[in-house]
């Protein structure tokens, strides 16, 4: 898999399906591309799911050193910006 940087949640590119999944809020989202396109994954890759699995064993050990904020409820929509705010 392929990271993208210099963004605060963390997307990866599925070579075997030349998507992008990005995680947020304890949601999974996947586009065709990066700068639109994201909607709320249904079905994980397998290799997204390993990493998934990972990532849900990292929350779990800091939800016991620290108190963390409410998660949302539902997916929230993406927006993209590639230019300053």
């Amino acid at each position: 898999m392929e990271r993208v940087l210099n963004t605060p949640f963390l997307i990866v590119k599925n070579p075997d399906d030349k998507k992008y999944y990005l995680y947020a809020g304890r949601f999974w989202y996947v586009s065709g591309g990066i700068t639109s396109g994201w909607s709320k994954s249904t079905a994980l890759p397998a290799r997204i799911k390993t990493l998934d699995t990972e990532i849900k064993k990292q929350e779990i050990e800091n939800q016991e050193e620290e108190a963390t904020p409410a998660e949302p409820a539902t997916p929230t929509t993406i927006l993209v910006s590639t230019k300053p705010a």
